[in-house]
């Protein structure tokens, strides 16, 4: 079954818009915990349990459980079909592999979302049950280990990449003018680089659970924000990574309106409709 380039435009819109979304909320909640009106930072899911506790909290549940889940058919579906045409060489395998993995994760946030809508409820973290079955292997120490090493060097390399100005290319960097273009490419390289060093955080606490052999020890996004509170600046460094989540936000915003993929795909609809 394959996608017309318009649903796949409403897909990759809505999906990246929910995203910044809650991206920004993120930053927010970091924010708000460094001036002390909140009691500390949160990720995806500290951030849906708080708007289940919200006056619209169904409404709003239902709407970034819609959008996640937009992204993620929008991931899974550009993995699968290769609508980027990366081809079937090692790179193109790889950046393929890495949207459908980046779908399925975010669909399993859209079922957070959704099961807290419907009263479902969290329960304990599938990750930490999945690590300790792993661990349960002879060797399933070496592969979360494995593992580990493969989230820290990802957050590396999209630290280079952010560095050298590669996201640019995500947007279609005609439509702005040379200082509205400096605006973004250090706006994406802010947010891009926070959200690298939590990666490398994560895989830090992914390795430490397999060499101690204790899933506790793992800790999501949220655990990891909360754990640059335990260092000497944590406020210092708590504003910092809340003001890098607001800027990867806004990025995902701007990727919304000036999207390379979307003007591409507005392109090609006109021309097909021609």
């Amino acid at each position: 079954m394959s996608l017309s380039e318009a649903n796949q435009q409403r897909l990759y819109r809505f999906g990246y818009g929910t995203k910044g979304v809650v991206y920004f909320l993120m930053g927010a909640f970091a924010l708000a915990t460094v001036i002390g009106v909140a009691y500390g930072p949160g990720g995806p899911e500290e951030i849906m349990l708080w708007l289940n506790k919200s006056h619209l909290g169904n409404f709003l549940l239902g709407i970034l459980g819609t959008g996640l889940a937009a992204y993620s058919v929008y991931k899974v579906y550009s993995g699968l079909m290769d609508t980027r045409n990366e081809g079937i060489n090692a790179n193109g395998i790889a950046n393929r592999l890495g949207w459908f993995i980046n779908g399925i994760a975010y669909g399993g946030l859209s079922w957070t979302a959704f099961s807290l809508l419907f009263g479902v409820g969290l329960g304990d973290d599938p990750r930490k049950d999945a690590i300790g079955l792993v661990l349960m292997w002879e060797y399933g120490y070496l592969l979360i280990t494995f593992v580990g090493a493969i989230i820290v060097g990802v957050g590396l390399f999209q630290m280079y990449l952010a560095v050298k100005g590669t996201h640019m290319d995500l947007l279609e960097n005609g439509r702005f003018g040379h200082y509205e273009g400096a605006f973004y490419r250090n706006l994406g390289r802010f947010g891009i680089i926070t959200i690298s060093v939590v990666y490398l955080i994560m895989g830090y606490f992914l390795y430490r659970a397999a060499w101690t052999v204790d899933p506790e020890k793992f800790k999501g996004v949220g655990d990891s924000l909360t754990y640059l509170k335990t260092f000497g600046l944590r406020t210092v460094l708590l504003a910092v990574l809340g003001l890098g989540l607001l800027a990867y936000s806004a990025f995902m915003w701007a990727m919304v309106v000036y999207g390379r993929e979307v003007q591409e795909k507005e392109q090609g609809a006109v021309a097909g409709a021609q």
